[in-house]
């Protein structure tokens, strides 16, 4: 696939992607070089706090009422199109998980249908860090994509995954006032009976706050935890 100039002047933009609202900011440019109509990130990730696993989702002009039947009826559990792209990180072209005859692949049809939402083409990504599981960039069309647009959602899409699915896409863990002070003092390396001495408190707190602390971040250690919160920019160096 040749780079021209508009997918050459997009790549940057698409490699400093750091929030949700530079994507959508940036779909004007992504559907006028790939000739998309519909953007659709989604995926899953791991409750750092009490370690469930929640599915997510953003779009960018597609039906309010779809993403809010979407949402209602977790459709993501019949998804034809989420099952293909979860189970390999090749390509997965709408056309080819549809006519399903299973029944719940075919009411899913049958509402995708109904909100014209039968041609695309997605691509997941698992990631390794304690946040972010794997994630799935969709880009829709209002006919069936052909081969240079499939090469284009190719790759454009890795890059969207990559950086929907960094841990800093995501808002911030919320700590307490005392949890960051400990956590400061452990980024200086001091132990819990160093950081007791100097916050005059008891030990037994410290190492309380230090294990709510990882508990929050999804930590497994304190060494760990000073990492996380440093790449999240809950702390600074």
């Amino acid at each position: 696939m040749s780079i021209n100039k508009e997918l050459f002047d997009l790549i940057p933009k698409l490699t400093g992607i750091q929030c949700i609202d530079d994507v959508k900011d940036l779909e004007s440019d992504i559907s006028s070089l790939i000739g998309s109509s519909g953007l659709i990130l989604g995926g899953r990730i791991k409750d750092p706090v009490d370690k469930s696993v929640q599915d997510f989702i953003s779009t960018t002009r597609i039906r309010q009422d779809w993403l809010e039947l979407y949402q209602e009826k977790n459709l993501q559990l019949i998804d034809p199109v989420v099952n293909a792209s979860l189970s390999s990180n090749n390509l997965v072209n709408w056309s080819d998980c549809y006519n399903s005859h299973t029944p719940a692949f075919k009411e899913f049809e049958s509402l995708a249908d109904d909100h014209n939402l039968m041609n695309g083409a997605s691509l997941s990504m698992d990631h390794s860090n304690s946040l972010v599981i794997s994630t799935i960039t969709s880009l829709i069309f209002d006919q069936a994509p052909d081969q240079r647009q499939l090469e284009l959602v190719s790759f454009i899409a890795p890059m969207l995954n990559s950086a929907i699915g960094k841990r800093h896409f995501w808002p911030k863990p919320k700590l307490t006032d005392k949890q960051l002070e400990v956590l400061n003092w452990m980024k200086e390396g001091k132990n819990s009976w160093e950081i007791s001495i100097i916050m005059g408190i008891k030990e037994g707190t410290v190492k309380f706050h230090v294990t709510n602390i990882m508990h929050i971040l999804g930590a497994n250690n304190r060494t760990q935890a000073v990492a996380i919160a440093i790449s999240l920019g809950v702390i600074s160096l």
